[in-house]
């Protein structure tokens, strides 16, 4: 599964016709995975562009969310045994995860399928000294298909608490080493707007992953 349709794919209804299409099939091939043997898709089904200029950009939340549905239709009614995901369109579309850099290569298995995040081959164009990355997880890819042992990954559900437990899950995270992260809408702290739109922990304590969403209008939170 990629990411979506550039102009030709669209006017052609085909996916990966262009250079990544070109560098996909030529790994597959050097695994020896047939054309025959693999459905080749796009998360996003329509050419996403700029109104402005009309150049290709990326597909938007809206766009991934909207699409979402295509993909998981044909997995639901044909239970493949394995799912690769071409870059983090895929993975977000999919699997609703994101950060294809610290999830390439990490099986994550749901309702019965597999799904292996993989770098989409437009990076690899980009950086061809990763080909050989690809390619070792094409080749992991078709061991999968085959039965292969996997070590799985299963992703904690993230907590999100409501507003007014907020503050005691916050202090409960801290009675351990925590991981902290938070996610604002830029990097200059003194821009106009500047403001903490989420706060996300994980505690040593239970490993429970814990997402604060600031910018939600059920919280209120004072300086």
């Amino acid at each position: 599964v990629g990411e979506a349709p550039g102009a030709q794919e669209e006017l052609q209804d085909r996916p990966f016709i262009g250079r990544s299409g070109q560098l996909l099939r030529e790994l597959l091939a050097e695994v020896g995975i047939q054309p025959a043997q693999i459905r080749i898709d796009n998360t996003v089904v329509c050419h996403p562009t700029f109104a402005h200029n009309g150049k290709d950009r990326k597909p938007s939340n809206k766009e991934i969310k909207a699409c979402a549905g295509h993909v998981q239709t044909y997995i639901e009614r044909n239970k493949p045994r394995v799912v690769g995901l071409l870059g983090d369109v895929a993975l977000r579309g999919v699997l609703g995860l994101a950060g294809i850099s610290d999830r390439r290569g990490q099986v994550v298995e749901r309702d019965g399928v597999l799904y292996l995040p993989m770098f989409h081959p437009a990076y690899i164009l980009r950086n061809m000294g990763r080909r050989s990355v690809l390619r070792a997880d094409l080749e992991r890819l078709k061991s999968l298909s085959e039965g292969g042992n996997v070590h799985t990954y299963k992703y904690p559900e993230v907590y999100v608490p409501p507003a007014d437990e907020a503050p005691d899950i916050i202090r409960s995270c801290f009675e351990a080493p925590v991981g902290l992260d938070y996610e604002t809408p830029g990097l200059d702290v003194l821009a106009p707007g500047f403001c903490l739109i989420t706060i996300n922990l994980c505690s040593t304590k239970d490993h429970r992953p814990v997402v604060i969403p600031l910018g939600h209008p059920e919280y209120e939170c004072s300086d």
